[in-house]
């Protein structure tokens, strides 16, 4: 699950859920075409019941201040 907020499970409405890719799940951005970073967490649960949220992760999408150099 993917959070904006690393102690609650609150959605990304700009990223979509984790698809599960062989053994790794894949983060993508609901618009490929905006051209921004998205910070996120995630929520993992164990087998047991028990989760917890790692993060915060950066998904940079297309061009923008911090990648382009002029």
């Amino acid at each position: 699950m993917v959070s904006t907020t690393g102690d609650d499970l609150n959605s990304h409405a700009g990223l979509n859920e984790p698809l599960l890719d062989g053994s790794v799940y894949i983060v993508k951005p609901a618009d490929t075409s905006l051209h921004q970073a998205y910070t996120f967490f995630t929520k993992v649960t164990a087998y047991g019941g028990s989760s917890d949220f790692f993060g915060p992760y950066v998904l940079n999408v297309g061009c923008f201040n911090g990648v382009v150099t002029y």
